[in-house]
């Protein structure tokens, strides 16, 4: 019964990574289709993350903001969000400044 348990107990460990790995994929077909609902799923399974108390604190902070970088985009089919952000900036700039994130010319 324990070799039960310990599956469960490992199925849920994985449930942040699993939800993240998910919340990827849908992000990247939605980066590269355009497609909304594609970013709705990731926004979803972000929001699950963000609210999972087994997460790490640093992944439900990210996990958030990526929600509401989502929830923000016109392309959606939501109406934009303002938010006054440095942080995002700054997130933003580091990704970009450490070429981690490359842009089309």
């Amino acid at each position: 019964m324990s070799h039960i348990t310990d599956n469960l107990t490992l199925q849920h460990k994985q449930q942040p990574t699993r939800m993240v790995a998910g919340a990827l994929a849908y992000l990247a077909r939605h980066m590269e289709t355009g497609c909304p609902r594609a970013a709705r799923l990731a926004a979803m399974l972000l929001e699950q993350v963000s609210s999972d108390p087994a997460a790490d604190a640093h992944l439900r902070e990210h996990a958030r903001e990526l929600v509401e970088i989502l929830e923000r985009d016109p392309a959606n089919g939501r109406a934009p969000v303002v938010v006054s952000s440095t942080r995002s900036s700054a997130a933003a700039d580091r990704l970009f400044a450490g070429g981690a994130v490359k842009v089309a010319a």
